[in-house]
């Protein structure tokens, strides 16, 4: 069974708490424990459920206890657990990026005049045929990085795109504000036109891609923005 990385965090957390608890999980503990609202943590469980990986019941609390309300909770499924001790191997394309990553970030390292361009040309092809996440994100980050850097000079004057970020608390809200200040330039006419299909063609997959991502992948992609904004946005 196919299931996101955002979906496998979840079942990952829940198991987890269930196991040290020794009973069903209440969705808010889930929200606080992943840092989201509880509605947010009790539509994924529900979908979760939807797949036969969690069961939701129903616990009434002890006479005189919680007001007589009763609560959803969730427990794993053996098919939830089997699945989870399935996927532990970690992240199955972390060799496949990291040399990615490394060769992104030495093509940056070594890029002169006209050769941004060149390279921004080369991601935006790559990207529209780019079926894994993590590879697609890393290459979608460079190339708002490079679409930015073409008009440093125009920006002059205003917040560094760099401070922006860093102002930006959670991992995937920095990389989605990258690509909010990238759409912004290229609506405002300070991106040249030709890309401005593409990029507007791949922003919301872009930040589709970063909602369902877990927070292992996240952390790899926000330390990759850091490494790469060094070259292209001081």
């Amino acid at each position: 069974m196919h299931i996101t990385p955002r979906q496998r965090e979840f079942l990952s957390k829940t198991i987890d708490l269930y196991q040290m608890a020794g009973k069903s999980i209440h969705y808010t503990t889930i929200a606080e424990k992943l840092g989201i609202s509880k509605w947010s943590a009790y539509d994924m469980m529900k979908l979760l459920e939807e797949k036969g990986l969690l069961t939701s019941d129903y616990n009434v609390p002890e006479m005189g206890k919680g007001g007589g309300r009763s609560s959803v909770v969730f427990y794993p499924t053996s098919k939830g657990e089997s699945l989870i001790k399935e996927l532990a191997g970690g992240v199955p394309e972390e060799k496949e990026w990291q040399k990615a990553k490394e060769a992104i970030l030495e093509n940056l390292s070594k890029l002169k005049g006209t050769e941004h361009e060149k390279l921004l040309n080369e991601l935006l092809k790559k990207i529209a045929a780019q079926e894994n996440p993590l590879l697609y994100c890393t290459d979608m980050t460079t190339a708002l990085l490079l679409v930015i850097n073409g008009f440093k000079d125009k920006l002059k004057g205003g917040i560094p795109v760099r401070t922006v970020l860093e102002a930006t608390p959670r991992m995937s809200g920095r990389l989605i504000t990258l690509a909010g200040l990238t759409v912004g330039l290229s609506l405002s006419g300070l991106a040249a036109k030709s890309k401005i299909a593409k990029i507007l063609g791949q922003a919301k997959k872009y930040e589709t891609y970063l909602q369902d991502m877990d927070s292992k992948r996240l952390k790899m992609l926000a330390e990759f923005l850091d490494e790469a904004a060094k070259f292209l946005l001081d």
